[in-house]
């Protein structure tokens, strides 16, 4: 009998542990598809320029939000509504999309650029739910229920699960640095051909090696500063991990690309994450200090042996990153091996041959002018200023709700003090503040602080390399690109989550489990409450990003359509009053994205002058201070024969970006020659006309010469003959008229 107990008990032991293998397997096997889903995206996405235009993150960011709503309707918000730190995470990119969906409301600057912004953070929201669910993956609700018993549950809750599906996550964010890496490098020797990937310049303020590099974002900050956080990842990461060596040799690689951008706000952030990765013991931070000396030497010498190649246009560029990659991971590995067989001191006079002779060859080939190009040249910083204090007075026109999205680049040429140019405020704080307002942002910055704190104690690597990319947003535009803030945001999710899952080791006994069990059904309701608010963001960015998509698909069908009926009339296609083949597409299209201002332009060309005209000064309902718009005015009431309505969208087109020399010589040119016209057919306002033109042509010339004692003129402003020659014309027809 005894017996028959016994072996009874070793079978239900066996079965047991069958059952935790297949259940850990399986969470393994969906874990390892989710990262590869989340890779695909993520490459995508970096392939569009990092998501940086609306309109290429618009695909990616509909599929993430779609791939969230998927998971929410079928399993719930599972383990990530249980975990106070996982819903805090969730609740900043949420509580940014709620706030622009309030801005939406309240006669934004652009709609069109809130809703795009409602977009982006409702996937950056989806995104960080994803990420969560994905480290969260063994202890989701779903496995919960499947168990039988509380041993099987207690087995789902356990840390191998968890552990590899940190680990997957892991994988997604180094396997997307070495894309950027690899891609940027790529781009610059010619294999990957990127237009906008390098920044020549002979100009020491802007680069001492003969150019900057861009990358696969094409911007040399950014790239600069998201490689800085990889560098202070894979350092940090080398210090407690089994394959140190192989991190080191990625921290070489990031730090190539790094140097190669001659960011010197990402470097000085790249050194304080640093210096923050060094918290730990003695042994440790001594090990650290070797591996970031080791780094950085041989990650020298290749930046600079690369750039002198790539000046000289040589055949051999690629060798030095080959090569300082190559030797940073290999002889550390041959070393390793050589205990026991080698003696100490030959072990070390190797390697110190090898860091000095690397040490050596970079102080060789590095130009004469880096050191002054380090140590001064800040104009930039000055420029940065005048940007933020313009977007200081800008703020104040909302400083409690905001502008709504895209406020700055709606605004900024308005009321900016000099004619610099800057779409780009520079700072996502500024932007958050001219875009959701004082409440808003006060609420997202502490949020965000919270997170990188909680994230830096529990897991130091991640939280410093999301920290530096935080950091460095405050002086840069670092969060427009979509794929920076994924990766900032999986990062701040691998911090924070450290503890949930190394404390599912300690689930403790059956018992334990089955009380879990039994708090489950509290849960839910807690669970349907807190995903039905976050599935109103996401399905309403759902619903207008599908719009958007099926209105930019209707346009093109129209403008087929206007094609094909072109080619068979042999005559240039229009929609006349009656309509045509493709006009009620094209017309259809405005409806289904009746904020998108480019769109609507697109549309009024196709049409009659009368209707083109209303069609636009529809467009006036969805945006303020739109250049684009009131000049597509002005030419459609020129066409519409209304010549004072036409003056009237010029002022206004002008009062919108009154630093633009080509925009104030066409107003000039064009009030003319309507006055002219005005005059041949003996019309009153000819007068009023003509007087338009030389005021306008007088403000012009004010302008000018203010902007002449001006430091910043990027714009390059200055007034133009052609409109010196109309406000002539102007002034002779209005002498001959009075």
């Amino acid at each position: 009998m005894k017996n028959h107990e016994e072996g009874q008990g070793i079978s239900i032991a066996r079965m047991i542990d069958t059952v935790r293998e297949r259940v850990i397997g399986r969470l393994s096997i969906s874990s390892v598809r989710s990262a590869a889903l989340a890779i695909l995206l993520l490459g995508w996405c970096l392939w569009q320029q990092g998501g940086f235009y609306d309109h290429k993150l618009l695909v990616p960011a509909l599929l993430i939000i779609g791939l969230a709503l998927i998971r929410i309707v079928r399993h719930g918000l599972g383990v990530v509504s249980s975990s106070p730190k996982s819903m805090l995470l969730l609740s900043l990119p949420w509580l940014i999309a709620v706030c622009y969906g309030l801005t939406s409301i309240y006669n934004p600057a652009t709609l069109q650029g809130t809703w795009m912004q409602l977009i982006r953070w409702s996937s950056y929201a989806a995104w960080s739910f994803l990420c969560i669910d994905l480290i969260m993956l063994s202890t989701s609700r779903r496995s919960i229920h499947e168990q039988k018993t509380a041993s099987d549950l207690l087995s789902a809750c356990e840390q191998p699960a968890a552990r590899r599906a940190v680990i997957s996550l892991e994988h997604v964010v180094l396997l997307s640095g070495i894309m950027l890496a690899v891609g940027s490098l790529g781009a610059l020797y010619g294999y990957l051909p990127m237009e906008g990937s390098v920044m020549k310049s002979d100009d020491i303020e802007l680069s001492s090696w003969g150019f900057r590099l861009g990358g696969m974002l094409q911007y040399p900050n950014t790239l600069g500063a998201i490689s800085g956080a990889f560098v202070v990842f894979s350092l940090v990461r080398a210090k407690a991990k089994e394959y140190s060596i192989a991190y080191s040799g990625l921290a070489v690689l990031h730090l190539i690309v790094l140097l190669l951008t001659e960011s010197r706000g990402s470097w000085i952030m790249t050194g304080a994450g640093l210096c923050l990765g060094a918290i730990g013991s003695r042994s440790m931070l001594l090990k650290y200090i070797k591996r970031l000396l080791w780094s950085l030497i041989w990650a020298f010498s290749g930046a600079a042996a690369t750039a002198r190649l790539w000046l000289m246009d040589s055949e051999w560029v690629v060798v030095p990153l080959i090569l300082a990659v190559g030797c940073s991971v290999l002889l550390p590995y041959w070393l390793q091996h050589q205990r026991g067989k080698s003696s100490r001191w030959l072990r070390k006079a190797v390697a110190c041959l090898a860091w000095g002779g690397a040490g050596w060859l970079g102080l060789m080939l590095v130009p004469h002018q880096a050191i002054e190009r380090v140590t001064g040249h800040y104009a930039t910083g000055s420029a940065r200023l005048l940007f933020y204090q313009d977007a200081w007075r800008l703020w104040q026109e909302s400083p409690w709700l905001g502008l709504g999205g895209d406020a700055w680049r709606q605004l900024f040429a308005s009321m900016q003090s000099e004619p610099y140019v800057g779409k780009e405020v520079h700072s996502f704080g500024f932007d958050l503040l001219l875009d959701i307002g004082g409440v808003g942002t006060l609420i997202a910055m502490v949020l965000m602080a919270w997170l990188i704190i909680m994230a830096m104690r529990q897991d130091l690597a991640a939280g410093v390399a999301a920290g530096v990319i935080s950091a460095h947003s405050l002086i840069d535009f670092d969060m427009a690109y979509g794929w920076v803030v994924y990766l900032w945001l999986a990062w701040l999710a691998m911090g924070i989550t450290a503890a949930e899952t190394s404390s599912a080791r300690l689930a403790g006994s059956a018992d334990q489990a089955i009380s879990k069990m039994n708090r489950l059904n509290k849960r839910v309701r807690r669970q349907r409450i807190a995903a039905a608010f976050l599935l109103l963001p996401l399905c309403v960015a759902m619903a207008i990003g599908t719009s958007q998509l099926a209105a930019k698909a209707m346009h093109a069908a129209g403008e087929r359509a206007l094609a094909a009926q072109s080619l068979a009339s042999g005559n240039a296609a229009a929609c006349a009053e009656s309509g045509a083949d493709g006009c009620g597409l094209l017309r259809a299209s405005v409806r289904l994205a009746p904020a998108d201002t480019a769109l609507r332009i697109a549309v009024a060309h196709r049409l009659p002058p009368r209707e083109a005209l209303a069609l636009l000064q529809e467009g006036e309902r969805y945006e303020r201070r739109g250049k684009a718009l009131h000049r597509e005015l002005a030419l459609q009431a020129a066409r519409a024969a209304e010549p004072l309505q036409a003056a009237a969208y010029w002022e206004a087109a002008v009062q919108d970006d009154r630093f633009d020399s080509e925009l104030r010589t066409e107003a000039i040119i064009r009030i003319a020659a309507l006055a002219d016209a005005a005059a041949q057919e003996k019309r009153a306002f000819a007068i009023d006309l003509a007087k338009a033109a030389l005021t306008q042509f007088q403000r012009y010339e004010d302008d000018a010469r203010l902007a002449a004692d001006m430091a910043a003129n990027d714009k390059r402003f200055v007034l133009t003959a052609a409109a010196s020659q109309a406000a002539a014309s102007a002034q002779l027809l209005l002498y001959t008229l009075e």
